[in-house]
This record gives C-alpha cells, structure tokens and sequence, in this order.
C-alpha cells in the first residue's frame, strides 16, 4: 500500500518479499465463490481467525477486480501509515488527512532550516 501512494523509501526486495508472503497466504486462506442469480461474492472458507484471514484476502481480491486496488494506500508520513482510501480524482493523495500531510512537511522545513545553519 505505500507503493501505492508512492513512497520513495520501499525497496524493490521488500515488494517482492511481501507479495511472496500475500501468496503464501492466499494458499493458506482459500476462497469460496458464492454464485446466485443476482451475484457471486468471494467468502472466507474458514472460521475464527484464519476466516477473519480470508475475508480481509476477499475484500482485497474484490477491491482489485473492480479496478479500485490501487485507491488502497498507506499513509506516507513515518509514524502514522495508516490505510486509507484515495477518493481524489488523479489518485495523487499521500497522506491519509492534511494534518498528517502539515506534519511532513514541517518536519521537512525543521530540517532543511538545520542543515542551512550547519
């Protein structure tokens, strides 16, 4: 999610790494279809926490297929990364609220201000 919203610091290795672990995991949390006349959904195949599991895989398997996968982003600033859904038009939001946004680049400023003085 925070490729998705850009963030310059996530190394290919750990991109890779995490889709290999995402893999794993849609092995171990297997997927119903549920087809009716109206519909078909995706469901965890199992309960208790291995369901809980499959139907966050589900939500995320469904956001995808409608295009909407790459909305899904984490926040850019360090100690939040808080998920949120990107609803601008140009898909170009970093940061989940505009106070974490200030807190960027106030940070930023602090910290260009002490290197001029050094």
């Amino acid at each position: 999610m925070l490729t998705h919203a850009g963030d310059p610091d996530i190394a290919d290795f750990r991109i890779a790494e995490a889709e290999r672990y995402l893999l794993r995991a849609g092995v171990r949390y297997p997927l119903t279809t549920i087809v009716t006349a109206e519909t078909a959904q995706l469901t965890a195949g199992s309960a208790g926490v291995p369901g809980t599991l499959g139907a966050v895989l589900a939500a995320v398997t469904e956001t995808a297929l409608r295009g909407d996968w790459m909305r899904i982003k984490a926040c850019c600033n360090p100690p939040c990364h808080f998920g949120f859904i990107d609803r601008t038009r140009n898909r170009a939001a970093r940061y989940c609220s505009p106070g974490c946004g200030s807190q960027v680049s106030m940070r930023a400023l602090r910290q260009r201000r002490k290197q001029a003085r050094s």
